[in-house]
C-alpha cells in the first residue's frame, strides 16, 4: 500500500496534511521524541493528487511543505490471454 511519508522529527506528535484541499489531523508514527508522518493513501480516487504537510505539536504548526503531486493509476487491462501446453 502506498504512504505518504515524511522522515522523523523531534517534538512532532501530529501533522496537519491537506489533500486536494481537504484538510486531515494524523497522529505522528512516534519512537523516542521523534515523529513522522506514515498515512496510507490507498484509498484515493484515480488520477493526480496534490498535498502539503505541516507538523504539529501542542504548541502550534511548522510552515507547510512545498506542493507534493502524485497520481494513482490503475494499469491496463492484461492482453495476451490464452493457453500454453
Amino acid at each position: 500500500m502506498p504512504f505518504l511519508v515524511t522522515d522523523p522529527q523531534a517534538g512532532v506528535d501530529h501533522f496537519r496534511v491537506t489533500l486536494d484541499g481537504e484538510v486531515l489531523l494524523v497522529d505522528a508514527e512516534v519512537s523516542g521524541d521523534e515523529g513522522r508522518l506514515h498515512y496510507d493513501v490507498s484509498e484515493v480516487s484515480t488520477g493526480s493528487h496534490t498535498a502539503t504537510v505541516e507538523a504539529g505539536n501542542m504548541w502550534g504548526y511548522a510552515p507547510p511543505t512545498d506542493p507534493f503531486d502524485f497520481e494513482k493509476q490503475l494499469p491496463s487491462q492484461a492482453s495476451g490471454l490464452g493457453l500454453e501446453p
